[in-house]
């Protein structure tokens, strides 16, 4: 009788024991592990719901491009415009803006700063330290790992639980960022009585884009 060895690293136990207990917390709801997500592509659509004082309205992105720089247009209620994170940000950024980069009509630009996604080193340094520092919206704090939690929302119109990790910033806001270092999306913000979710992620359509076409489709082509 031969024996047979598989070697599994302290890494793969814990995703793999961590991916168990989501599936049970899940309650039914299909999960997937942060890195399961649907490859995000040209026409990728998400949308985010926030919640402000009993007020609602939603805010929606459309991809673009996603590596190496992440290309969206984005629309809110009566303004809409097109950013593009910089390789740079996409990889290394410290700094999160949540306004300056959303001008009404305005094709916008970062290589310092990141939105609706955290960079790659700054998910990687705050879970292998569990704390990290960060500029947000131009104010110097920390971030801090609290919990790893499943986040509930519609991906390619199935409703289905994500592996997400929960942060506190040091004004007192809660981050559920998506377990995935190449894919850290910000799921869900919360920062006194303001909310905002990601309620949808559609990955299926490819001719959604209405701003960004033609020479400005091949602007930041690789």
């Amino acid at each position: 009788m031969h024996l047979i060895r598989i070697r599994f690293s302290l890494s793969d136990c814990r995703r793999f024991l961590r991916c168990c207990f989501f599936l049970f917390l899940a309650s039914g709801t299909p999960f997937l592990c942060g890195q399961d997500l649907p490859e995000f592509t040209q026409g990728t659509v998400m949308v985010f719901r926030s919640v402000t004082r009993g007020y609602e309205y939603n805010f929606v992105l459309r991809i673009a491009q996603f590596r190496p720089g992440c290309y969206f247009e984005w629309e809110g209620q009566s303004n809409q415009g097109t950013v593009y994170l910089k390789p740079q940000a996409v990889e290394e950024a410290r700094k999160y803006n949540s306004q300056r980069l959303f001008q009404n009509g305005i094709d916008a630009e970062s290589a310092e700063e990141t939105t609706y996604w955290f960079s790659r080193a700054l998910l990687s340094e705050v879970k292998q330290k569990r704390k990290a520092s960060i500029f947000l919206d131009s104010l110097k704090t920390q971030i801090s790992l609290v919990a790893e939690e499943p986040f509930t929302l519609s991906v390619n119109q199935k409703k289905v639980s994500l592996s997400a990790v929960v942060l506190k910033d040091g004004r007192g806001g809660q981050w559920w960022i998506l377990d995935n270092p190449d894919n850290p999306l910000v799921l869900q913000r919360k920062i006194n009585s303001f909310t905002e979710s990601l309620a949808s992620i559609d990955t299926t359509r490819a001719d959604t884009l209405r701003w960004i076409k033609g020479r400005k489709l091949k602007q930041y082509a690789p």
